[in-house]
């Protein structure tokens, strides 16, 4: 038929270039990873210290220090204010956890509905690509509401991708490829292959956080913003606090849009502040107050669902980068209260469009700025 398959040679340019890449791993690439694999074992492991806290090092206090005020962009922070903030958020968003699981009719057992949970077969599509099918479909019916959030759209679009199985061990439940800022294509919200991994009660914040009105607006927005120079549109990566902040800020939003209808999508989204709360007190606890490795494990698996494997991944993460982990839960927290304070301020004269259109124009700032701008908006309303 017209369609027949055909089986002839490849071209003469394809088997060139196939030589080249062996050559080219055969003599720089292979070499080069042995050397450092090299370097690792003989030099680096020798001298390398046995804790896990940066701040056993060399002006190890001053180094996180700094840093902790980078991702959380607030001047004033200390590892001890943060810390503090992390134990009583985990306390309040306990609490809540605690009224969601009697609803569900676990009223005094979060650990047994935490089991139900994650045993219910239910809550997990069948294969990956009826997840991407889910997930596909929940951000579409989001989207049919964003106009009643923001006044400006992005030009650019964005679709839905599977992470490929075996890459998706190594990687988050989903995450956000922003389009490039030249719109050339669209951005994409990958989402893990490992259907396993993500039950149906984490899909609407992860949709919420990472597609719009989260990261690929918030993003597409200020690949924009034509008034900024190049090196602040493309350099929003600096600005954690800012950025994850809008995102968790984001993820509440589908309570405004009357998404969450059962107390398991309020647990998922429970859940998930709950993990970006309990980063606040770990991150500290192993870089400013002595905790182990084992003991930052254990505090995260008795406030979460997420599996073992995935708390220890999170944790060496926080070792490996201390502070980063940190902006997230700040910056959703002040985002939340800039919203409390609009409210109050201006009552039935307040514009959930209008904040949020402030807050999405300001770009990529650190939250004292972020504050500033609202501040000036409210003074003109």
């Amino acid at each position: 038929g017209p369609f027949k398959r055909t089986t002839a040679a490849p071209q003469p340019e394809v088997q060139a270039q196939a030589a080249r890449a062996l050559s080219l791993i055969e003599k720089s690439i292979a070499p080069a990873l042995a050397a450092l694999a090299d370097c690792m074992e003989h030099e680096l492991l020798p001298r390398a210290r046995d804790s896990v806290a940066c701040t056993d090092e060399p002006l190890g206090e001053e180094y996180y220090g700094f840093w902790l005020r980078h991702f959380t962009t607030l001047p004033e922070a200390t590892p001890a204010s943060v810390h503090a903030l992390g134990l009583a958020q985990v306390q309040r968003i306990g609490a809540e956890i605690a009224a969601v699981a009697a609803e569900a009719g676990f009223a005094n057992d979060v650990p047994g509905y935490r089991r139900f949970l994650r045993d219910e077969k239910s809550f997990y599509a069948p294969t990956a690509e009826a997840l991407r099918q889910q997930v596909e479909a929940l951000a579409k019916r989001i989207d049919g509401q964003i106009p009643t959030l923001v006044g400006r759209l992005p030009r650019i679009t964005y679709g839905v991708q599977s992470i490929p199985e075996a890459a998706a061990q190594h990687m988050p439940l989903a995450y956000a490829q922003p389009n490039p800022a030249d719109g050339a294509s669209a951005g994409w919200l990958w989402v893990s292959g490992l259907p396993q991994r993500v039950p149906s009660y984490v899909h609407l914040p992860l949709v919420l956080h990472e597609a719009w009105p989260g990261h690929l607006m918030h993003i597409a927005l200020m690949q924009e913003m034509d008034t900024l120079p190049m090196f602040r549109r493309a350099n929003f990566t600096k600005y954690t606090a800012c950025l994850e902040g809008w995102a968790m800020y984001c993820e509440t939003l589908g309570i405004d849009l009357g998404l969450y209808t059962t107390p398991h999508q309020h647990y998922g989204r429970l859940d998930m502040e709950m993990w970006r709360a309990c980063r606040l007190v770990v991150d500290t606890g192993i870089h400013a107050q002595g905790w182990s490795r084992e003991r930052a494990v254990a505090y995260m698996a008795e406030h979460l669902t997420m599996s073992r494997g995935a708390i220890e991944a999170e944790v060496d993460r926080y070792i490996a980068m201390p502070a980063q982990a940190l902006g997230y839960q700040v910056g959703g927290l002040r985002l939340r209260e800039l919203r409390r304070r609009a409210e109050q301020r201006l009552g039935d004269r307040f514009d959930r469009r209008a904040f949020h259109d402030t807050i999405l124009g300001a770009g990529p700032v650190t939250l004292p700025v972020l504050e500033e701008i609202v501040e000036d908006w409210l003074s003109h309303r």
